[in-house]
């Protein structure tokens, strides 16, 4: 593969997800676990973004990813699922196992989330 072009087929700008440890809860019942309010609250905010600004829903497989993310030094900068998941959720990208390279870049607290997405050949 050659260089990376210089802008990418896709940028949006998201809220920031919820931590890896505040997705998901324990049922009552315990039979499994459920989204946390603030999950799907986080969800569905997102795909509503995802959905007025107008991006390509074409299911892309192979791609490139890169996220500029606000996040104190608190927080682990690996935070990536959800943001695969609702980009796949609105078939942004067929699914996460089809994001061949990813790249995070911490960014001042206060700034947007930012995601660019590459097609790469192949898909």
């Amino acid at each position: 593969m050659g260089p990376w072009p210089s802008e990418p087929d896709l940028r949006l700008q998201l809220p920031v997800p919820p931590t890896t440890n505040n997705l998901y809860v324990t049922r009552r019942d315990g039979k499994g676990r459920a989204k946390t309010s603030s999950y799907a609250a986080w969800q569905r905010e997102a795909q509503q973004l995802i959905m007025i600004s107008g991006c390509p829903r074409e299911g892309w497989r192979h791609v490139r990813v890169e996220v500029q993310a606000p996040l104190n030094y608190q927080r682990d900068i690996d935070n990536l699922k959800p943001i695969f998941d609702v980009l796949a959720a609105m078939n942004v990208i067929e699914d996460d196992r089809w994001v061949d390279e990813y790249e995070v870049r911490r960014v001042a607290v206060g700034e947007a989330l930012e995601v660019a997405v590459w097609r790469l050949g192949g898909g």
